[in-house]
């Protein structure tokens, strides 16, 4: 309970300060975020949002694609011939005493055009039935998939933030201790020059700094790295800078529920098992579309056409004569008999179906599993990081006394070595420990997001 308490106050402290940390250290280009912005801004700018926003654009214009198939569809036409030898073709005439007269006349004229419109309409056709149902399953599929973005990137922009913010820490440690190393080495500089420290004293301060110098100088490097890496997830140059105005004291609390246990998971509401019943619907509509091949097609049609003919190219003419035709009729295809192969695919898509339907059962299975296994490594992760925190006051209090014995000639460079070491590595523990409890509280928050669309 004085944790919380704790937690409750730190948090009313940053609320306070929120202004103050935006005007902070920045400069016209910086982009300054919070964690919530930060999220906010992937969302809209995220590279993989981006293309998740157009598949689902795109599978819009599928549905309406596939809808205008049983719409009346319209066609023209427009041929033109110059026969550059008009055909020749014998005509044998008989006269009334049974003489034969065998001439050779032209067939056609030198030029001929047609213009003709055909309109057709769609009227039954159980493969088209299937498409339209099937089409809006395509839809559900790509906003599925964008929902399923948008639970990855949340995570990821946290992580990213994070680990940002947990770097800039890690640099901070590591140049206070040089700051004190530095203090350190030169005092000890001072008593040996005066005869009151041995010269190994000396020697393994500057080890000890030397050391440390290159840990500040690598964790410098990756912090940059951790900001183009955000930068990155945010979807923005990775050169740009950015001010986080959220510190490690916020991820803390944002980030320790101590009603972890209380929750519960209703795998229902889990985006994959919502990917899981469409990836079924899929397969229950590709078996009815192998089925409806056994059923026939109707279409109807209608025709008409105007033919001219000339000695010249003068089609323009006001004096052309136009010959017109029209023909109406309806189609139908009906399947009899195909050795096996319609009722070899229905089976083929059953199959398919049952496995679908296994893999629906092992998903649900499986998101169960990961929940309680995130939910144990969370709570975990709370015991590490007080188990840490402690740790790091203990090995601060343990570094500042055995600096005094030092320097009150009670004990050796070696012993205070050894405490800045140990403090060392409680310092880094402690900041390991905070980022193992954003990840898992990260990975807890994604398996229970519950998409907008299928909230009551």
């Amino acid at each position: 309970m004085l944790k919380k308490i704790q937690f409750n106050t730190l948090l009313i402290i940053l609320i306070l300060f929120q202004f103050n940390l935006y005007a902070q250290e920045t400069t016209p280009d910086t982009l300054n975020l919070s964690i919530s912005d930060a999220r906010i801004y992937a969302l809209e700018n995220n590279y993989k949002m981006k293309n998740a926003r157009l598949d689902v654009l795109a599978a819009q214009k599928k549905v309406w694609e596939t809808t205008a198939i049983g719409l009346p569809q319209v066609d023209g036409k427009i041929d033109y011939n110059n026969n550059l030898i008009v055909g020749t073709m014998p005509l044998t005439i008989t006269d009334p005493e049974g003489n034969q007269t065998t001439s050779f006349i032209q067939m056609g004229s030198p030029h001929s055009t047609t213009a003709g419109l055909t309109v057709s309409q769609l009227i039954f056709d159980g493969s088209y039935i299937v498409g339209l149902q099937s089409a809006q399953v395509y839809k559900n599929i790509s906003e599925l998939a964008e929902f399923k973005s948008e639970t990855l990137i949340d995570e990821a922009v946290t992580n990213a933030y994070g680990g940002a913010i947990l770097n800039d820490e890690f640099v901070k440690i590591l140049t206070s201790n040089v700051e004190t190393l530095e203090k350190n080495l030169e005092q000890t500089k001072a008593f040996y020059d005066v005869g009151l420290s041995e010269e190994q004293n000396v020697e393994q301060l500057q080890i000890l700094l030397s050391s440390t110098k290159n840990l500040l100088f690598t964790a410098k490097r990756d912090r940059e790295t951790s900001y183009q890496m955000l930068n990155f997830t945010l979807g923005i140059d990775i050169n740009k800078p950015v001010k986080l105005v959220n510190g490690i004291e916020f991820l803390l609390l944002e980030n320790m529920d101590m009603n972890i246990e209380d929750k519960q998971f209703i795998v229902q509401n889990n985006i994959d098992v919502e990917i899981q019943n469409n990836k079924v619907r899929s397969q229950e509509l590709l078996k009815k579309l192998e089925q409806s091949k056994y059923l026939p097609s109707i279409s109807a049609f209608y025709n008409t056409k105007q033919d001219a003919f000339a000695e010249n190219f003068d089609f323009f003419s006001s004096d052309q004569a136009w010959y017109g035709a029209q023909v109406v009729g309806v189609s139908m295809k009906i399947p009899i008999f195909s050795s096996g192969s319609r009722h070899s695919k229905v089976q083929q898509a059953k199959i398919e179906l049952e496995k679908a339907k296994t893999s629906q059962v092992e998903v649900s299975q499986e998101l169960i599993l990961n929940f309680m296994r995130a939910k144990n490594v969370y709570l975990a992760s709370i015991n590490r990081y007080y188990t840490a925190k402690d740790n790091m006051e203990l090995s601060k209090k343990i570094r500042g006394k055995e600096e005094v014995k030092f320097f009150e000639g009670m004990s050796t460079s070696l012993d205070l070595s050894n405490a800045e070491v140990q403090m060392f590595d409680t310092q880094k523990g402690y900041v390991q420990s905070i980022q193992a409890l954003i990840q898992s509280k990260a990975a807890i928050d994604r398996l229970m997001k519950v998409n907008p669309s299928e909230e009551k």
